[in-house]
């Protein structure tokens, strides 16, 4: 005599693994979704850590009645600052930061990447705008696109005529503290 087995329900093993996972303390709190289709649970949703994508994993396997798994968990940690405080944090540090032309430079943030775009002067302030980006909270990577340009003049940059330094009046004082003929 031969034993037949009888297959849950397809709504009976998703609210089993729902179940299971929800039960423990570390993954009450998961965003996960469960679809079963004849014993296979696909998994899919945003965890925070590569540790809890397995324990929710580990957690369906327990389940009777999962036959196969199929996860489409991603993880993505908790972002500590939002897109928009990360941009007010570049601009608020170039605009502090007397050698970075700040007017010159576009700040772009998206999922804690910041693209830094514009023109600057020399490769000293495409580098000290990027080590300023990378040591603010929250930014994950950073794309320097500055384009080295040795004509470029900041929009910041205030002419200033020099009569008593015996310079013509088309000269213009700069930040390096050198005049340069206009």
């Amino acid at each position: 005599m031969v034993a037949k087995m009888k297959r849950i329900e397809n709504s009976d093993l998703s609210r089993d693994v729902l179940t299971q996972i929800r039960q423990r303390p570390d993954l009450s709190e998961s965003d996960v979704t469960v679809a079963v289709d004849r014993g296979v649970v696909t998994l899919s949703g945003k965890v925070r850590t590569e540790s809890e994508r397995a324990a929710i994993e580990v957690a369906a396997k327990e389940v009777w009645g999962v036959e196969a798994i199929a996860s489409d968990l991603t993880v993505k940690p908790l972002r500590e600052q939002s897109d928009a405080a990360i941009a007010r944090a570049a601009l608020n540090a170039f605009q502090n930061h007397i050698f970075i032309p700040a007017n010159d430079i576009m700040v772009i943030v998206r999922d804690g990447s910041v693209t830094l775009e514009g023109k600057v002067r020399t490769e000293l302030q495409s580098m000290l705008a990027e080590a300023e980006i990378k040591r603010l909270r929250g930014v994950e990577s950073v794309s320097n696109r500055l384009e080295i340009s040795h004509e470029a003049h900041a929009k910041s940059e205030v002419e200033t005529e020099v009569p008593d330094a015996g310079l013509s009046n088309d000269s213009a004082w700069v930040e390096t503290g050198e005049a340069e003929p206009g």
